[in-house]
């Protein structure tokens, strides 16, 4: 050994596989029984693997020999032999057939009949070897599809009657799902070495997992739990079984029938448990756009389960956390949606069925709430699809089921924000994902209302009123009115104390306000009649702030959360600019919908920032605040404006009259020079205008007439409501001669 150690590798390894002189030695050493020589012969066969320093015909010989350790052998002579075996199959690229199956049999033995330190070393050695074992597989196809596509790409006019390239002789073509079956032997035939493996792996692997006999693996003691662990493993190199139709033909023949004979015991054994949903899981996310069926027939069993009154929480658990890593697959989801639910009536609405499941746990009127702590679930880690390490199930609260359970439909909405986010009204799919949406909104807010009303912890709050506003957004985005309006009242609902509170502001509350004015500041644009129903929120809160003295507010709440919700306030009109011009219209039809409101009902709403005025209609003072800000796109809605201050002028109140003769001045000193295009009609009728009352010449009080800047007679029209004393000092009195009390001609009032 130390002369051959000498030489060059390539010729060392050469030398190695010819000596049978060494063969010999180990061969010695294991007839002595001596464990002392075994062990030694078993480290060095291992680096002779390791070496690729073996034969075919010496692989064979020292496999037999490691049979023999199986069962009278210490731990740790039967971890070398693990060790030895893993070292073959990892750097041997030639073992294949009755010499590779002949490998997995010695580690799968000593995993079933090992001591502890042995069944670990297996439990982490054969997932390994087996996930090698199909990545050559998957990496003999790929280099055979790229050979077979030379040809192919070289012949400019394809002949069908030529001889096909030998490549092709390995090479599965891809069919349908309902291609027709070949026979096993003409299968095995026309693959290569590793794929071929590959596919006796996968066949044996759910056998066993069955219970039934193997045809290529040399023994029959494999736990279903260990079995399902392998195939989650297979299963992750989904290239083999979407494009390889003998492959893909194992899951409906195999798999499938697996999965659902394996349902009746779950829930007996937590790891059994575990690992039968990891494989479903896996089963689904990866394959249901190609076998339709047996998604359906999985997903719905699980339902089923789900429903029943016996199911133990950490089953249901099990089946949320599952159901959360579809809600959180955005292609998933579409694909399910697309596949399921858009076939129409009399057909299985898959994902409806798995969101409604979750809501209608949610909405389980046995629930005690008092008891339920969802926060603590929240902060805690754990998951129990993570769990297949421990051998018996964790103690599971209420308030974790409950938590995983939410945490499905907040996956959905934040799978619906991020498709919102990534379409447009023009892309093809735009109307089926609209769809979607409008499809999963009620159970979306039932839910999420239902926690909210019924939780107080702070955390669940804020992780709600997230979700609701990334729902507002989706639903306004897929111009989905009556969706987004209902998020948006939910939200105005929470935002506003209860009349026995008197002004006290609860942490729900300003959670509420403050993502109400997210929404307001970042979403103006796809609010559109939504605008509505926040600004009267708005005006409310405007009402609590200005009717409430400053230090019974601040002594009820928190200054800083007070601090935070006037700036963002205050700051909202000026975003304004930010909008487009049809939001911006929107908006403004709002506000001017709202100061009607506030006209015919005769009230006013105190604003303390208006020195100048002292009372005023808060949506007119925001109309015209808006109006001002963007007055360089004024040729957009100044008819709208003009129309409603005309309207305004026309009330006998003192503060509508006020503020519209405040603001037409300033809109007057704002707007476009008369050269422009825009016309800056003036606030009233021209014949206003033309024709003031004859004994009028200046109405200091009038805020009217427009045509009014005097009352030389010290009265006032009686349209007048600001009606002037002597000399126009205000002090109401007759009226002027030529009004006849009835007002100036063009006042209208």
């Amino acid at each position: 050994m130390r002369v051959l150690e000498k030489l060059p590798h390539e010729r060392f390894t050469d030398e190695m596989a010819k000596c049978d002189e060494i063969v010999l030695v180990i061969t010695g050493s294991f007839e002595t029984r001596n464990m002392k020589l075994v062990s030694i012969a078993v480290s060095l066969t291992q680096k002779l693997f390791s070496a690729c320093a073996v034969s075919q015909h010496n692989t064979g010989v020292f496999l037999k020999l490691f049979g023999t350790l199986t069962d009278h052998s210490s731990e740790e002579l039967q971890v070398k032999v693990l060790q030895a075996l893993t070292t073959l199959i990892s750097t041997d690229k030639q073992l294949h057939g009755t010499l590779l199956a002949q490998a997995l049999e010695i580690s799968f033995t000593l995993h079933a009949r090992g001591g502890q330190s042995v069944r670990s070393t297996a439990s982490a050695t054969l997932p390994m070897v087996i996930g090698l074992l199909f990545d050559r597989a998957v990496g003999e196809y790929t280099k055979s599809k790229g050979a077979a596509q030379i040809p192919q790409q070289a012949q400019s006019q394809p002949n069908h009657q030529q001889t096909q390239d030998t490549t092709h002789q390995h090479l599965p073509q891809p069919t349908s799902a309902a291609a027709p079956q070949r026979s096993s032997s003409r299968i095995l035939a026309s693959f290569q070495p590793c794929i071929k493996d590959a596919y006796l792996l996968v066949q044996d692997i759910c056998s066993l997992s069955a219970g039934d006999p193997p045809s290529f693996l040399l023994f029959n003691q494999l736990t279903p739990t260990f079995g399902f662990e392998l195939l989650e493993i297979i299963l992750q190199r989904s290239q083999m079984f979407t494009e390889i139709p003998e492959f893909r033909q194992l899951l409906p023949d195999r798999v499938c029938p697996l999965l659902i004979s394996s349902f009746m015991h779950l829930g007996t054994d937590f790891q059994f448990s575990v690992r039968l949903m990891r494989v479903i899981c896996m089963f689904v996310t990866q394959f249901s756009s190609i076998w339709v069926t047996e998604t359906e027939v999985l997903v719905i069993r699980l339902l089923k389960i789900l429903d029943l009154m016996e199911t133990v929480d950490w089953v249901r658990v099990l089946i949320f956390e599952t159901f959360r890593i579809f809600l959180m697959d955005k292609k998933l989801v579409c694909s399910i949606f697309s596949i399921f639910d858009m076939r129409g009536t009399g057909y299985t609405s898959l994902l409806h069925d798995v969101v409604n499941g979750v809501g209608k746990f949610i909405r389980n009127p046995q629930l005690v709430w008092p008891e339920v702590h969802i926060a603590e679930a929240m902060a805690s880690k754990f998951k129990c699809l993570d769990a297949h390490s421990l051998t018996s199930p964790p103690l599971i609260k209420g308030g974790y089921v409950v938590c995983v359970s939410l945490s499905c439909i907040l996956a959905l909405g934040s799978t619906l924000n991020d498709i919102a986010r990534n379409i447009t009204p023009t892309d093809s799919k735009f109307a089926t994902l609209a769809t979607l949406a409008n499809d999963m909104w009620p159970i979306a807010l039932s839910s999420l209302t239902l926690v909210l009303d019924k939780n107080e912890e702070e955390i669940v709050s804020q992780v709600i009123f997230k979700a609701f506003e990334g729902l507002v957004f989706s639903m306004g985005s897929f111009h989905l009115n009556t969706p987004r309006d209902a998020f948006l009242t939910a939200l105005c609902k929470n935002a506003l104390p209860e009349v026995q509170d008197q002004g006290m502001l609860t942490t729900k509350n300003v959670m509420s306000v403050k993502t109400l004015l997210n929404i307001a500041h970042c979403m103006g644009n796809i609010l559109e009649g939504g605008w509505g129903i926040v600004l009267k929120t708005f005006e409310q809160i405007h009402l609590l702030f200005s009717v409430t003295e400053k230090s019974t507010l601040e002594d009820m709440n928190n200054p800083n959360d007070l601090t935070v919700i006037r700036s963002a306030l205050s700051s909202l009109w000026d975003s304004t600019v930010n909008l487009d011009t049809h939001s911006l219209q929107q908006l403004l039809q709002q506000l001017v919908r709202l100061s009607k409101q506030t006209l015919k009902s005769g009230t006013s709403l105190t604003d303390s920032s208006d020195i100048t005025v002292g009372i005023t209609n808060y949506s007119l003072a925001r109309l015209m605040d808006t109006a001002l800000l963007n007055v360089k796109r004024i040729e957009h809605f100044w008819g709208t404006i003009k129309t409603h201050l005309i309207e305004a002028a026309r009330y006998k109140i003192e503060f509508a009259r006020l503020w519209q003769d405040r603001y037409h001045e300033d809109l007057k000193l704002r707007t476009p020079s008369p050269s422009s295009t825009t016309e800056t009609t003036p606030l009233v009728t021209g014949a206003a205008v033309s024709a003031s009352c004859s004994s009028c010449t200046a109405c200091s009080s009038c805020g009217v007439c427009t045509a009014c800047s005097g009352c030389s007679t010290g009265g006032a029209c009686s349209g007048c409501s600001g009606a002037a004393g002597d000399s126009g000092s205000g002090g109401g009195g007759s009226s002027c001669s030529g009004c006849g009390g009835g007002g100036c001609g063009g006042c209208g009032g």
